[in-house]
């Protein structure tokens, strides 16, 4: 059977039954992949402290393995609560991709099941003074060895201590029945 749903990385944030949380300066607060809306993975990072290296998914749709959020080793962890914190974004999206400055997480489909995937989304906040978070972001998948945007470029956050949710709709769906590793890089950061 085919899931056909959107990944969710959640945390705190109800976009009616979506949660989400992600980076800061981004602090992420939200990462869905939706595919007819339904939400595939999702995180929820309430009660934790926006600092650390990993998180586990909370929400899996039936036919969907658990997965990681983690960041590239080019951003560091930092505290923000409910959230999956990051700092250390680049300028631009060349640099963005040579300093590994992302947030990847696997969708993995179990067997006998096929994913498919039409967007991911999450809510994003940069802190204030900000530091240099992103207001850029692109998505890359494993399929083609991260070498194209399969969304974006999506610039959406323009604000300081605003939580935004955003949209990354993919260039075409994606249907796979083996694992699928999504990288969020986030750039056009400013100080």
């Amino acid at each position: 059977p085919v899931v056909n749903n959107i990944v969710l990385l959640t945390p705190l944030f109800n976009l009616l039954f979506f949660m989400r949380k992600f980076f800061t300066l981004v602090a992420f607060t939200a990462i869905s992949f939706f595919a007819h809306s339904q939400v595939l993975v999702g995180f929820d990072f309430y009660g934790r402290t926006g600092n650390q290296a990993t998180d586990v998914s909370t929400q899996n749709a039936v036919g969907v393995l658990p997965s990681i959020i983690s960041r590239g080793n080019g951003l560091s962890a930092t505290i923000m609560t409910n959230s999956f914190s990051s700092i250390g974004f680049s300028s631009t999206l060349e640099a963005s991709i040579a300093g590994n400055d992302y947030i990847e997480f696997t969708v993995s489909p179990a067997i006998g099941y096929q994913i498919s995937i039409t967007s991911v989304s999450f809510f994003g906040t940069r802190t204030t003074p900000n530091t240099g978070g992103p207001r850029t972001f692109v998505l890359r998948t494993s399929l083609d060895n991260y070498s194209t945007n399969v969304s974006g470029p999506s610039t959406q956050i323009a604000q300081n201590n605003q939580s935004v949710a955003v949209e990354l709709d993919l260039n075409q769906i994606i249907i796979s029945p083996t694992p699928v590793t999504f990288r969020i890089y986030g750039y056009d950061a400013q100080s």
